[in-house]
């Protein structure tokens, strides 16, 4: 028995490196690409970094609220005729989202860091998305809007 303890526990059989972005830079990404390039990315690198999926799910799905309630504000401001610009308050909505995605992925990433794991390049797939996501966003959105100021 005592001998088990002298073998090495990680082996290649046992071991599967994990991928990751640098979880800092996804700040940027929910800066200036808004929440869906956020929540793509941010459920990606939870997701390699072996997070718990209902947890990761959780944040989606929060990701989701934020998207709808900005549907139904962009609606009620058409109705209305407001003109206030709320963008400010998305954007630290989407900042807040990822603060929870970083606090959730903050251990595993340091563990893998620490372990002489490499961190994945984020820029190319990060400008992609975020064009995808400004793209989504005015798609669902305007008609969206649109649709929810005709019912009120």
């Amino acid at each position: 028995m005592s001998e088990d303890l002298f073998q090495p526990s990680l082996t290649d059989e046992n071991y599967t490196e994990k991928k990751t972005y640098n979880i800092s830079k996804l700040f940027y990404v929910a800066l200036f690409g808004g929440i869906i390039p956020t929540v793509v990315l941010a459920t990606r690198n939870a997701t390699w970094l072996g997070v718990d999926k209902k947890k990761i799910m959780l944040l989606g799905i929060l990701g989701a609220v934020i998207l709808i309630s900005q549907m139904i504000l962009v609606g009620i401001f058409l109705k209305f005729k407001l003109e206030y610009n709320v963008s400010l308050i998305y954007r630290v909505l989407y900042l807040l989202l990822y603060l929870g995605y970083y606090l959730l992925m903050k251990k595993p990433y340091e563990a893998h860091v620490m372990t002489g794991g490499k961190t994945q390049p984020l820029l190319k797939t990060a400008v992609i998305w975020i064009v995808i996501g400004v793209v989504a966003e005015l798609i669902f959105l305007l008609p969206g809007g649109v649709l929810i100021s005709n019912v009120l």
